[in-house]
């Protein structure tokens, strides 16, 4: 049901949500296409999976009902390699959820729920942006001015959102592309691109699972390059870690 209202809203707003924009743009210095080869590899680090639990002292979750969508984690950030922050508002509240060996973890509470502020992304020094240019074609914006160089992106099909994740110390952009399987269909395929500062394709990471809740902040993006996701579903959330590796 989320998925499906989710894009139905998209498909409301002409493909071109509010938190994209579709822009007429100068021809692309770059065009990355659906098979294009890549050098590098997205490498999962971590994979640790946290259960709800039945008191107000563990995350929880609350399913989908006629009057409101399905509750609990919505957002996260890393303290460090091991912490995350998550705000839940299935139970109010703001957890700090610490890993620890053998795939424990102890959850703490921090304090009472707080308005969650969507933080934006971390930019180089050149900036970095994204724009959504037609029904199936989106672009990457390295620098601004006259040294823009633009990066187009083909998505061999009705293209649902495009939202850059962040840009990490070496100036690599990490990019999450939803696109339509089929048009007039709510099916949609995800993948994290990450691309190098002349625009070039570093890797890419298809995400085959959807959140049971709707999101605030899906992935997080550490300065090194280390890409955290938090994925709540009905029984547990899970936390990976993914490193850009050779």
């Amino acid at each position: 049901m989320l998925r499906d209202m989710v894009i139905v809203g998209i498909l409301g707003a002409g493909l071109c949500p509010g938190v994209l924009f579709c822009a007429e743009t100068q021809p692309p210095d770059r065009t990355l296409h659906t098979d294009e080869t890549t050098s590098a590899r997205l490498v999962k680090t971590l994979d640790v999976t946290v259960p709800y639990g039945s008191d107000e002292n563990s995350l929880g979750f609350v399913p989908a009902g006629d009057e409101h969508e399905a509750l609990g984690p919505n957002a996260f950030e890393v303290k460090n390699a091991s912490t995350f922050m998550v705000n839940d508002i299935a139970r109010h509240k703001f957890f700090s959820v610490r890993l620890g060996s053998g795939g424990r973890a102890a959850v703490t509470v921090v304090s009472a729920s707080i308005p969650w502020r969507q933080l934006e992304p971390r930019m180089d020094a050149s900036g970095v942006r994204v724009v959504k240019t037609g029904a199936e074609t989106g672009e990457i914006v390295f620098g601004s001015g006259a040294g823009e160089r633009h990066v187009a992106i083909e998505a061999g099909g009705p293209l649902a959102s495009l939202n850059l994740i962040g840009v990490d110390d070496a100036g690599r952009a990490f990019v999450l592309v939803e696109r339509f399987r089929q048009v007039g269909r709510t099916e949609i395929d995800r993948e994290v691109m990450v691309l190098d500062r002349q625009g070039a394709l570093v890797t890419r990471l298809a995400i085959t699972d959807i959140p049971a809740i709707p999101m605030l902040r899906e992935f997080f993006l550490a300065e090194d390059g280390a890409l955290y996701r938090m994925a709540p579903g009905v029984a547990a959330v899970r936390f990976t870690r993914f490193e850009v590796r050779p």
